[in-house]
């Protein structure tokens, strides 16, 4: 009777089975899901693309900004019941697929156990020449791991095929928590889909127990994050109805198309393409060089990636075209001449598609031809040192550098140097050999060379008149360290100037804060030899735990720091020597997160 009752329910499962597939209305099959291609491709790629890797040659039209036209071959199913198309709107899916055949253990799995851990073999495979295999022993575990990145909130499909040779058991693990055993004297597949939640990262580990010497095998670990989020796009019902064009998509965005012929059996046949529409953004970054007085260069950066052509705009003043050049899509640069001195231009560029509507334009700022000379030219000694630092107004938008002139007391203007385009500043150190009390003028003029060199005007004439110098002093007020004070850091932050605390005024400069940290603090100063100098400054320490040190030219002068958060003065005096000039260097080591600040930093003699 027991079995009677089976028979009939086997039957009713069977036709109810049959019934649901066998159905004509292409209403019914909605519910019919495809996971993974069951036979041959239907979609003509190369109608879609030159290769897959979306580069250049990957457009050709089928494929544009907005839409793509898909065409696939006509099903030669007698029985054909219709076509369903699908689209999922995502990057590809990402697969990782390990036979071992390199003959190695892969870098990124590890592997160890009682008897030796895996290893590679030739004696046993899958498919290829080669798969793992654990070492044999009496009752151990052996061990393989890989840890692989993950996107969250993502179901991730992991499969392999395994076998037990001889005894034994092996398991399968996510993040330490076991998800499978297999244990069977063949080939078997195992499959399972995890959920990635918020990691980003899976620990992934095969475990195979010995028992009395067997051993495990394993090979082709495939390892694919995907979704399976697929809208119906369509279903046609006619059998040579076999293409689609879809307006709906979005500029430089992945979409995986699932393409599926359905019998009245229910039997199916489909394909699975991903496509990516090109970015279709306007230039940006357009900037203007100016080359000579008629000429500049404008640059753009290229938004787009099935453009045939850039257009490149001259516009005056009034932002009226004045010209248009046709550019090829590989440049992003051109020289533009013909142009006059004195005036204003602005810049436009744009991408032009055979298959598409043009780019918006992108613009560059305006840009006055000006080659005049540079003005505000001033000059002041450094402090502690003969040098003499320069600083300019430049005027001019296609200088190709600067020519600095210098003349002593009565002598007369020669070049010292030439420093490049938009630079203004200049430190003159070519000053030791001068006399307090020398009095040096400097004059600066642009200058080009895009075809023959020519000069601006000379800037106005700056004087600096050298004098001794007994005292320095930097209290950071002005917000920054002077030009010739430098620091610098290994694996901290580096000095630098801070209001949260100061002996005096507003600023003091700060460093620290990390674990074993060397921070900076370094300058050279002129001197009188054979003098007496003092050296002070004040210092505090919030977190007490590291350590400063004074040095003068590279050798340790004294311990500075005070292990206290109150302000403590600190100062020693120094023998000149034959030395002219000394360099001081403030190190503090933060030890295990110390932390501290200088403020009054003053060097004096007689």
């Amino acid at each position: 009777m027991k079995n009677k009752f089976w028979i009939l329910f086997l039957l009713v499962l069977v036709f109810s089975v049959f019934w649901s597939c066998a159905q004509k209305n292409p209403i019914g099959i909605d519910q019919y899901v495809v996971e993974i291609p069951t036979t041959d491709f239907l979609i003509n790629t190369n109608l879609l693309m030159d290769g897959d890797d979306y580069s250049i040659g990957y457009y050709n039209g089928n494929i544009q900004t907005n839409q793509v036209q898909m065409n696939w071959t006509q099903s030669t199913d007698n029985d054909f019941l219709c076509y369903k198309v699908m689209r999922m709107d995502s990057e590809p899916e990402e697969r990782s697929i390990e036979g071992f055949e390199s003959g190695a253990i892969p870098t990124n799995y590890t592997t160890w156990g009682d008897f030796g851990g895996w290893f590679i073999t030739d004696e046993f495979s899958f498919e290829g020449n080669y798969c793992a295999r654990t070492n044999e022993g009496y009752y151990g575990y052996e061990y393989l791991e890989t840890t692989i990145n993950v996107p969250q909130n993502t179901d991730i499909i992991i499969s392999f095929i395994a076998a037990a040779v001889n005894d034994g058991e092996g398991s399968f693990r996510i993040n330490g928590m076991t998800y499978g055993y297999w244990g069977s004297d063949q080939w078997q597949q195992s499959y399972y889909v995890y959920n990635t939640g918020n990691s980003t990262t899976l620990s992934l580990q095969w475990q195979y127990y010995t028992y009395d010497y067997g051993f495990g095998v394993i090979d082709n670990i495939q390892i694919l994050g995907a979704g399976s989020n697929y809208e119906t796009l369509t279903t046609f019902t006619n059998v040579s109805e076999t293409s689609i064009t879809d307006t709906l998509l979005e500029q430089n965005s992945y979409y995986t198309y699932n393409v599926v012929a359905i019998n009245n059996s229910g039997g199916c046949q489909q394909d699975q393409v991903t496509i990516k529409t090109p970015r279709w953004e306007a230039p940006d970054s357009v900037e203007v060089n100016g080359l000579s007085q008629e000429v500049v260069e404008v640059t753009w950066k290229d938004n787009t990636e099935s453009e045939d052509d850039f257009m490149v705009y001259t516009y005056n003043a009034t932002y009226e075209v004045i010209d248009s050049v046709l550019v090829n899509k590989d440049e992003t640069d051109l020289v533009i001449h013909s142009l006059s001195i004195n005036e204003v231009y602005m810049f436009g560029v744009k991408a032009i598609g055979n298959f598409e509507d043009d780019t918006s334009i992108g613009y560059s700022s305006l840009f006055q031809m000006a080659f005049d000379p540079p003005s505000n030219l001033s000059g002041s000694q450094g402090m502690g040192t003969k040098s003499i630092n320069l600083n300019w107004l430049d005027n001019s938008s296609m200088e190709n550098g600067f020519s600095i002139e210098r003349k002593i007391n009565n002598g007369t203007y020669s070049e010292i140097t030439t420093v490049d385009r938009n630079i203004i500043e200049y430190i003159d150190n070519d000053t030791l050999n001068f006399e307090y009390s020398d009095i040096i003028k400097y004059r600066i003029r642009a200058f080009n060379n895009y075809e023959n060199i020519i000069y601006t005007d000379y800037s106005n004439e700056t004087t600096v008149e050298l004098s001794e110098i007994n005292e320095v002093f930097l209290d950071f007020e002005d917000g920054q360290f002077p030009i010739n004070w430098t620091t610098w850091t290994y694996g901290g932050t580096e000095w630098y100037i801070t209001s949260n605390a100061s002996y005096e005024g507003i600023y003091s400069i700060t460093c620290g804060g990390g674990s074993s940290d060397d921070e900076y603090l370094e300058t050279t100063i002129d001197v009188p030899q054979n003098t007496y100098i003092t050296i002070s400054f004040y210092t505090r320490e919030d977190d007490t735990s590291g350590d400063g040190d004074l040095y003068i030219n590279g050798n340790h002068y004294f311990d500075w720091d005070n292990n206290s958060s109150s302000w403590s003065h600190e100062y020693g005096t120094y023998y000149t020597g034959s030395n002219s000039e000394i360099t001081l260097t403030w190190l503090y080591y933060t030890s295990s997160y110390g932390n501290c600040f200088i403020d009054n930093i003053e060097i004096t003699w007689q």
